[in-house]
């Protein structure tokens, strides 16, 4: 009888520590908050660290193919200069990014033609356009040297059209890509600009011979904005071809071939990108000081040159002296921008 009046002291004292109702209850509620806090915290970790790499990768893929779709884009048109053909190139550009669901919305792009634009034309017979500032142009030429008596000059100037991709990444570096005078301009920040696909101008110094391959694109089409997801058709339609070289342009009085002169010169919004591009060209050539001239319009080149030109266009002049020989490829391509695919 001792050991059972233990046992039921043992049990009156177990029911006397169990919790009401009223605290099981509040404790449930403290189980849930915590619960509740946990999980916010590391959803805010979530948000402030692992989303905006997240992201930014998404944007630097992005950032990627829009490059990639530019090569492809400049190398289609190239072939079509160079080979005369097809007649219609299509390229597919980008219009945005990976998102990540309910939590980030797709990085869309703004996909631009610019139609020429050059109020006033050009003097004659220079080619000098009448407003230096608001004109995007080209204009290549070969022409007689001092030892020349007779010549018959290659000169071709054009307004061009401008391809402009706009990236507003958010996690990842805001860029923006152009297709300007058959070149990709990367244009990143303040102050950076780079010519990632450079134009088909090859300069080749053997001894005292030095000889030249270039290409004069037109291009033309009307002014377009794309803004949206998926992706954009481009296409690239050749109008006309035509190969020249210098051989017979440049004659002494006996008959023999001279030395000449090349000039390209452009109106571009992205100087910087010309003005470096051109200065590593010629170091790359081995060209010395006296067998080239590189002049711009600006005095200097600056950050407010580089990045915040306002729509203005400056004017630079590479001249190259003393050409053995040179072949150039003219062209002229339209430019339109189609359907999507979503």
């Amino acid at each position: 009888m001792g050991e059972s009046r233990i046992r039921r002291s043992g049990r009156r004292y177990r029911r006397a520590r169990r919790l009401d109702r009223s605290q099981r209850g509040v404790a449930a509620v403290v189980g849930t908050l915590l619960a509740l806090l946990v999980f916010f915290a590391l959803f805010g970790i979530f948000l402030t660290e692992y989303l905006p790499i997240w992201m930014a990768d998404n944007e630097a893929e992005f950032t990627a193919e829009a490059d990639a779709s530019l090569a492809v884009f400049k190398s289609n048109v190239d072939a079509q200069a160079a080979l005369g053909g097809p007649s219609v190139y299509t390229t597919s550009f980008p219009l945005s990014s990976e998102g990540v669901p309910l939590l980030a919305q797709p990085t869309e792009a703004v996909l631009v033609l610019l139609p020429p634009s050059c109020p006033g034309g050009f003097y004659s017979p220079n080619g000098t356009p009448v407003q230096k500032t608001s004109c995007v142009f080209e204009r290549e030429s070969f022409t007689a040297g001092a030892a020349a008596k007779t010549s018959n000059a290659w000169n071709k100037t054009s307004t061009t059209a401008d391809l402009e991709m706009q990236l507003p990444n958010r996690y990842f570096n805001a860029e923006t890509f152009y297709f300007e005078n058959d070149a990709v301009i990367q244009v990143q920040g303040i102050g950076h600009e780079a010519i990632v696909g450079p134009p088909p101008l090859t300069i080749t110094k053997t001894g005292s011979n030095t000889t030249l391959t270039t290409a004069f694109l037109g291009l033309y089409g009307n002014s377009t904005v794309v803004i949206g997801q998926g992706s954009e058709e481009v296409y690239s339609e050749l109008i006309t071809t035509t190969h020249t070289t210098s051989r017979g342009l440049f004659l002494a009085a006996n008959g023999s071939a001279v030395p000449f002169n090349f000039t390209f010169q452009i109106g571009t919004r992205n100087l910087c990108a010309w003005y470096y591009y051109f200065t590593n060209l010629t170091s790359v050539s081995g060209l010395s000081a006296w067998a080239y001239t590189l002049s711009m319009s600006a005095a200097s080149l600056s950050t407010s040159v580089c990045s915040d030109h306002g729509g203005y266009t400056y004017m630079l002049t590479f001249k190259l002296l003393n050409i053995a020989y040179a072949t150039a490829v003219t062209a002229s391509i339209d430019v339109s921008l189609g359907a999507g695919v979503v």
